[in-house]
């Protein structure tokens, strides 16, 4: 991951206008760290959120070792992405019963769409977030509005892996009114990460 977080630390700072920026931390490499430590840690990274992925990194997000870095997301009101594998090979009740631990933290998973049972899971919990990462149809998309409601979905787009263009046409072909697809498209990201 540090590769990676590399990586993404020259891209923002060639282009700041352009890029927003994540950091990709494995929670067991800092087990034992008090959250104090993982503010010092995330602030060094100049992020705007903070990516988690508990499969890769061989951690469950029922474990108290992820705490430290909820309470400093807390306290630096940074977001939490949680990374899953999708197409329904997750049980996403972990990263609800996460979000359920930490209230202040934003918790956007993804993708959600995929966990079995998501609409009951995760309606329950306000401050847990989709992105729009990887829907077969545009279908999921207004599935995903018409649960969480549209202050709770973010776009995503899951790119290298996918092409944002695709994944931007597919709204398109939803049936979300466009006030509430810019609201989607930029406007939640803009409230969660510039905190506009």
């Amino acid at each position: 991951m540090s590769a990676g977080n590399a990586y993404a630390r020259e891209a923002k700072e060639r282009h700041p206008e352009r890029f927003i920026r994540f950091a990709a931390i494995n929670p067991r490499e800092h087990r034992g760290r008090t959250s104090e430590d993982m503010i010092r840690i995330v602030r060094e990274e100049n992020v705007n959120g903070v990516m988690i992925d508990p499969r890769i990194h061989h951690f469950s997000l029922r474990s108290e070792i992820i705490d430290p870095l909820m309470q400093a997301c807390a306290t630096m009101r940074l977001p939490v992405l949680v990374h899953l594998v999708g197409h329904g090979l997750d049980d996403c009740s972990p990263a609800a019963d996460m979000a359920r631990r930490h209230p202040e933290v934003i918790v956007v998973v993804s993708p959600l769409i995929y966990c079995p049972g998501w609409e009951r899971i995760a309606s329950g919990e306000p401050n847990l977030y989709a992105d729009t990462a990887k829907p077969f149809w545009p279908a999921h998309l207004d599935q995903l509005v018409t649960t969480l409601g549209s202050d709770r979905v973010l776009f995503g787009s899951e790119t290298p892996m996918m092409s944002p263009l695709i994944e931007l046409a597919k709204f398109r072909f939803s049936s979300i009114e466009p006030a509430i697809q810019q609201q989607v498209l930029a406007g939640n990201a803009n409230r969660i990460l510039l905190q506009l």
